[in-house]
């Protein structure tokens, strides 16, 4: 099952929110680790998305990545925002979605000089908070 318009924009902005927070969370964005996200967003969202929605999907994940880049964003405030938003929003994480996420924020931390303390520290509080039981 591909994932579609009814997990919303919002999703995908906080995707890439995410996903920034994790490639600057040694104060730089890497060119290696821009370039891992664009990967991400050819490869594993591509298998993921419906084709009649991807490129919408892609565009929300690429402009919020770049937005906080180009205001050099912190690290701390983006990996928190996610978290808000993942906290506000638990049915929409099923376990194929956590999948997704777990292994989009892996690929960009692995991509400059493998994983940096920093990097395994937001990967930790992630895999936990994704690991967490929804209770209503």
């Amino acid at each position: 099952m591909k994932l579609s318009k009814e997990i919303g924009i919002t999703f995908y902005q906080n995707l890439g929110t995410l996903l920034y927070a994790i490639a600057a969370s040694d104060r730089h964005v890497h060119k290696k680790e821009y370039e891992a996200f664009n990967e991400i967003l050819k490869n594993e969202l591509h298998e993921n998305v419906a084709n009649d929605y991807a490129a919408y999907a892609f565009y929300q994940a690429k402009t919020s990545f770049d937005y906080y880049s180009s205001i050099n964003a912190d690290a701390n405030e983006c990996f928190n925002t996610f978290m808000k938003f993942k906290r506000s929003n638990e049915e929409m994480f099923n376990n194929k979605i956590k999948k997704l996420v777990m292994g989009a924020a892996t690929s960009i931390a692995a991509a400059f000089s493998s994983k940096n303390k920093s990097e395994l520290i937001m990967l930790a509080k992630l895999e936990l908070e994704l690991n967490k039981k929804f209770q209503s």
